[in-house]
């Protein structure tokens, strides 16, 4: 008995000391591999960075197959274009080796934002089956965004009131940004018009690529609908994609309160409210304004400023004001008109002056008159219309067209003449273009036409010739030239033979979706002299 207690005794001891071996054997401490990222405490976006991984074997053991995860901040971009995470796997550790591993960085994210940097180490310790891991973080506050992002819009505008709407951006990186994009929201109520550059969608723009010291600008014409007293808020928001993900740069806010109306301002063109004029017109312009407000306006202070180049501002003459040619400016003051120095509640007031559209002008023209009284805007835009030209004449002797026939004119002899059209878009581009005219009843057609395959046509009912030319780009010029045949009868005989009449070119202007239209002059053979009276 005694003995089977020794032997169990000494069975006991043996594997308690088999099972501490075994625990030691397999046993390891992660506060023998020291783990840290060093990185700076404050970056500016798009700076260049490094995060330094360091590590350092203080313990007494080999270090196998050692891997080595990244996790870099949201957002960041390393200079050769790893993006997010890199994995890397190392060499074997040996006790008291020290490493360090450098990344050079580039933050991207709004400023004042927190970003973490997050390093990994897995390893198995030799002699060890089990793996272990060490982790470490830095964080980096970005400090400032060299980009500036500011709307230029006013504080306070009357409901429906039209205002500018701008938009400025500008980098002071030291690098290009790309892959940009500009996001504005809008309030509810706000309506845009006209806005340059046109957005990819509602409130989107793709600036692409940002240089250093390079900017732009989102401008274009806004109405804000809305009670008195109510608040519109705009936002707008300036980020790259990174990854496949919008990374937010820069954000600016801009409130505009609905104020009620002190004035209305309004605008009449020759007797009448347009917003189409033509080129070289004389334009009467007559500027209303009425006190809608419960209490007397005093000491207004009125300024007109014309806005474009479509303005002849030589013409310009105003009446019971000022006119400065430097600025474009016409100014009322108090002092010399009494509906400034006291405008009742209901009353009305009026000044008005004269200018001329000018005749040579660019494609797409505006003239816009921006009128400030006391602190109330008003804008007004009026677009000119293309005025195109036409012109016809006659000739016997040409080359286009072998002509045949008695020159003099003969009673009853048949004559062949060339009729040349040409037709001048002007300023604007013009669609659905047509020349028109009538030939008198012993006048026909031959059917040569030039250039082959225009498109002439006729119409044996109303003896109306067509020519559809189509879209004609801004200043072109297109000419044809087609032969008509007549014979002169005995009571022609003594005068020329009317050759066509009643020539007209109608389009519609693609610029103001307005009417444009031209007249040329009757042809008779009489322009040809002697030789075109009927003998």
């Amino acid at each position: 008995m005694k003995k089977t207690v020794l032997l169990l005794l000494i069975l006991l001891g043996c594997a308690l000391i088999y099972g501490i071996w075994s625990w030691q054997k397999n046993s390891y401490s992660t506060d023998s591999l020291r783990l840290e990222i060093v990185a700076p405490s404050e970056a500016e976006v798009g700076e260049d960075i490094v995060f330094a991984v360091r590590f350092k074997n203080n313990g007494d053991v080999r270090l196998e197959d050692p891997i080595l995860i990244l996790e870099l901040p949201h957002g960041s971009v390393l200079i050769d274009g790893t993006r997010a995470r890199i994995t890397r796997q190392l060499e074997a550790i040996p006790p008291g080796r020290e490493e360090t591993m450098q990344f050079n960085v580039r933050l991207f994210g709004k400023e004042q934002e927190l970003k973490e940097a997050r390093a990994q180490l897995r390893y198995r310790p030799a002699g060890l089956s089990a793996t272990y891991e060490s982790e470490t973080t830095a964080t980096v506050l970005l400090s400032s965004v060299p980009l500036n992002l500011d709307f230029d819009l006013p504080s306070r505008v009357e409901s429906s009131q039209k205002f500018d709407f701008r938009l400025n951006y500008f980098s002071r990186s030291s690098i290009a940004l790309t892959d940009l994009r500009l996001i504005v929201e809008y309030p509810a109520g706000f309506s845009t018009f006209d806005m340059r550059p046109p957005s990819l969608g509602l409130g989107e723009w793709n600036i692409g690529v940002l240089s250093p010291a390079e900017g732009g600008r989102i401008t274009g014409e806004g109405i804000l609908r809305g009670e008195v007293g109510a608040s519109g808020v705009f936002r707008a928001k300036l980020g790259m994609w990174t990854g496949g993900e919008f990374i937010l740069l820069k954000e600016v806010v801009k409130t505009i309160e609905i104020v009620r109306p002190r004035l209305h301002i309004s605008q009449a063109i020759n007797g009448q409210v347009r917003d189409v004029i033509a080129q070289g017109e004389l334009l009467h312009y007559e500027v209303f304004f009425r006190n809608v407000a419960d209490k007397p306006l005093e000491d207004l202070f009125l300024v007109v400023h014309l806005e474009g180049d479509a303005f002849d501002r030589d013409s310009v003459n105003v009446l019971g004001g000022t006119y400065s040619p430097e600025t474009l400016s016409l100014a009322w003051e108090a002092k010399d008109h009494s509906f400034l120095r006291k405008l009742f509640p209901g009353e009305q007031g009026k000044v008005e002056f004269w200018v001329r559209s000018k005749e040579n002008l660019e494609q797409n023209q505006t003239l816009r008159t921006r009128v400030l009284l006391s602190d109330v805007h008003g804008d007004f835009t009026v677009k000119v219309q293309s005025v195109p030209e036409v012109s016809q004449t006659a000739s016997f002797e040409d080359k286009t067209f072998e002509n045949m026939g008695s020159l003099p004119l003969r009673v009853g002899e048949e004559t062949t003449m060339t009729i040349f059209w040409q037709a001048v878009a002007g300023a604007n581009v013009l669609e659905e273009t047509r020349m028109r005219a009538v030939l008198p009843e012993n006048v026909e057609l031959t059917g040569k036409v030039s250039p082959l395959g225009a498109s002439l046509t006729f119409d044996p009912s109303s003896r109306e010739v067509v020519w559809s030319i189509g879209t004609m780009t801004s200043r072109e010029k297109r000419s044809l030239a087609f032969q008509v045949v007549f014979s002169p009868t005995q009571n022609q005989q003594g005068r020329g033979v009317t050759l066509i009449e009643s020539l007209t070119l109608t389009s519609e202007d693609s610029f103001t979706g307005q009417r444009a239209s031209a007249q040329g002059s009757d042809i008779s053979t009489s322009t040809l002299g002697e030789d075109g009276i009927v003998k």
